[in-house]
């Protein structure tokens, strides 16, 4: 490295580099910042390229399945349809997502008694019913993200190595403690942590956020990890790399937690509890920079 005293000229021109990198930093136009001398941006651009081609090429697959296939959330709601699907229930895509798969297959506001789905949610196995659907006859297989053997399906690592995210979701039914175990032990985590709370949900088994937090750390989360799961991962999935994050410049949307250590119980989505020593309660939040909860206030 040269001992050369770096001129007046020189330190401004640096200067400058580095604000109008950190600059980028935050308008989420650039991932990292790397270098001294001269900063190299390593920008968003090609990783949103590469994204918009698996995303593409996803679709295409999607698409030239020969079946009908829904994709559900865990209140059976309808998040993308094939084009199969569309044929198959004379219902435009458009119109299918948001729907209940009841409402568009049986005609129904509730599940059928014998829905595979639902079964599959209870059994975390492969589920298959033979049904008629008006003078047709469908044969529906649902599948939880892990096999007999209790391994992840390779369809799921698939998934997510072009680029499909997994969020948590707890809800109602979309989280068991030994599926977790299983899955967390292949190095298979969820990107993100949710609740999908409310009212049917909120009292057991979801409660809250810090509950829902508190589970992963019990089933041996780091913190750190946790927490980052549950704050800056989904804010970039959702394209706002301001959001869960204490940079400067940042909003002030801010929760104050306190880790308690003691012997704590949850539950799970089956009734299945889980023992452990660690429980996040929330003392305050702040919104804005302004204050919308405050514990005992």
């Amino acid at each position: 490295m040269s001992g050369k005293k770096p001129s007046d000229e020189e330190l401004q021109q640096r200067l400058e580099q580095a604000e109008a990198a950190l600059a980028a930093l935050r308008r989420g136009e650039v991932d990292l910042v790397l270098g001294d001398s001269g900063p190299l941006l390593v920008r968003l651009k090609s990783l949103i390229d590469e994204n918009e081609r698996l995303t593409s090429q996803w679709k295409a697959t999607f698409d030239a399945a020969g079946d009908a296939i829904f994709v559900l959330d865990t209140e059976h709601r309808v998040l993308q349809a094939n084009r199969a699907a569309e044929a198959a229930f004379d219902c435009p895509r458009a119109e299918m997502i948001g729907k209940r798969c009841c409402e568009i297959v049986h005609g129904t506001a509730a599940p059928i008694p014998d829905c595979p789905f639902h079964r599959m949610r209870t059994s975390l196995q492969r589920e298959r019913l033979e049904m008629q659907v008006g003078e047709r006859w469908f044969a529906v297989t649902t599948d939880p993200i892990l096999d007999e053997a209790g391994r992840v399906r390779p369809c799921v690592w698939e998934a997510r190595r072009r680029g499909v995210l997994f969020d948590l979701g707890h809800g109602a039914g979309s989280f068991a403690f030994d599926v977790a175990r299983k899955a967390m032990a292949q190095d298979f985590l969820p990107d993100s942590l949710s609740t999908d709370l409310y009212y049917a949900n909120v009292e057991k088994p979801v409660k809250d956020f810090p509950t829902t937090i508190s589970k992963f750390l019990n089933l041996g989360l780091p913190l750190e990890d946790a927490l980052a799961r549950a704050t800056c991962n989904p804010a970039r999935a959702l394209g706002e790399p301001t959001l869960g994050t204490l940079a400067p410049g940042s909003p002030a949307d801010i929760a104050l937690f306190t880790l308690r250590e003691g012997a704590f119980s949850f539950v799970d989505c089956l009734g299945q509890t889980l023992e452990g020593p660690w429980q996040l309660t929330c003392e305050l939040t702040l919104y804005g920079g302004q204050i919308i909860y405050a514990k005992g206030a």
